[in-house]
Parts: C-alpha cells; structure tokens; sequence
C-alpha cells in the first residue's frame, strides 16, 4: 500500500493491516513555468484589490472545508480584508447562499471551476490562504501542497496529515469544526505581521523545494515499486499464505 503521509500509515497499521505500507511524499506539482505565469497574473489580481488585504481559500468548496466558519472570521475582522474562495464546484453545496447568509458580499468573491493558471495565480495573489478540513478522512491537500510551494503561510486545521508538516511551515488551528473567533485572531495576526507571514511563507516554499532537490517522490515510489517486487517473486510466498491460512 502506498499513501501520502505518515498520518495514512499509522492509521493503516492501527487497522491492523499486515500489507506492507510505503509512504510517499505529495509530488510537487507545478512546474516553474506555471509558477511564474501565476505570477504575472497574480500581479493583475492584486491591482484589482486596490491595497485591500487578501485571504485565499482554496481547494474543491464543499461543506468539509468549513466556509461558514471562514466567513464568519471575516465579517469580523477589519473591512480592507476580503476573500477568495475559489475552487471545484461540489454539486448541491450552495456557496453562494453561505455568503449572502453571513452578510459579506461585498468583502468575498467566489471563483468556481477556474482554470489551473487562475487557481495558482489567486494562491499567489494571497497574503493568507486557509485551508481548513472537517471531517478529516486522511487525504492529502493539493491545494495547500500548491499554497506551500508559491510560499504563502497558510492556516491549517491541526488534524490529519497536516500534523505531518514542519510545524513552522504552516499555521494550526484546532481541529474539528473551529471557532469562527479562534480563526479570526488567527488570521488577524497573520494579516498584521508581514515578517511572520513570510517567515512561515519561505519554510513552507523550502520545505517543498527540498522534496525536488532530493526526488523524494520517485527515490519512494522506487523503493515501494522494488519491495513490491521482491514479494511477488518470491517463491515461497504463495505456499506460505496458504499455509497460514489454513
């Protein structure tokens, strides 16, 4: 079994799975010619803001990313923030009504089904991304793998494979469905400290580069894909099973 984290093989091993487990690092995704038209783009995006501070929200919008908690925060924090959720429409998940309920219309703007180049150029317009997950059912975030690599500090929820992360790479908020205010200091203090924004920004940028400068990824898949074939080999593995069996 390959998974992405430590956090799938210890879930795996209390299951009580007595396959072997391979964990793989998330592949880095976007290549740096992606990269910086993302930036050119970004750099349009953020004229449009005209000096307003930008909180993303990125990744598929369905109710486990936990918007309502997201606009909650927002309705009370200062009214240069705004916001930008954007992502893959989930089908009969209203978001547009989810805004209008918490009164912030004119501070969220909602962008479904955008192109690749338009999601990443909105990651790096960002001066926070959160990337909130409840329930957690052990999967590994694009989104935030994207957030990291363009550097933005991004507030996670502390569950999953999040824990998995350098712990200055990213920012925790409890698990669970969090509370809107817990959010909203936390975002604030990101939104007023430019220095901290950045520092969490470059660990989370060089956390990502590191995973290229050693090939992680393909030195993991190499090792999996040889064990696995080590075991398929073997001759007596299939007598042995059967034995065990009996």
């Amino acid at each position: 079994v390959i998974v992405h984290s430590d956090f799938g093989r210890r879930y795996l091993e209390e299951l009580g799975t007595r396959t072997p487990v391979f964990v793989v690092p998330h592949p880095v995704v976007e290549k740096p010619g992606a990269l910086a038209a993302a930036r050119t783009r970004a750099a349009e995006l953020r004229a449009r803001l005209r000096g307003a501070r930008l909180v993303v929200a990125p990744g598929d919008v369905n109710p486990t990313k936990l918007h309502g908690a997201i606009l909650a925060a927002l309705a009370r924090l200062p009214d240069d923030v705004r916001l930008v959720i954007v992502g893959r429409r989930a089908p009969g998940y209203d978001i547009g009504r989810l805004v209008e309920r918490h009164g912030v219309r004119d501070r969220a703007e909602v962008a479904l089904d955008v192109a690749d180049t338009e999601f990443l150029a909105w990651l790096e317009a960002a001066d926070v991304v959160v990337d909130l997950r409840h329930p957690h059912r052990g999967e590994v975030s694009g989104s935030l793998a994207r957030a990291m690599q363009v550097g933005r500090a991004t507030v996670v929820s502390a569950t999953g494979t999040s824990l998995d992360l350098p712990d200055d790479a990213v920012v925790r908020v409890p698990a669970g469905r969090v509370d809107p205010e817990t959010l909203r200091v936390t975002l604030l203090g990101l939104l007023d400290d430019p220095e901290r924004r950045r520092r969490v920004g470059d660990t989370a940028a060089a956390h990502v580069r590191a995973l290229v400068d050693t090939d992680a990824t393909a030195h993991a898949y190499e090792e999996a894909i040889l064990a696995t074939r080590e075991l398929v080999l073997d001759p007596a593995r299939a007598v042995m099973a059967r034995w065990a069996r009996s």
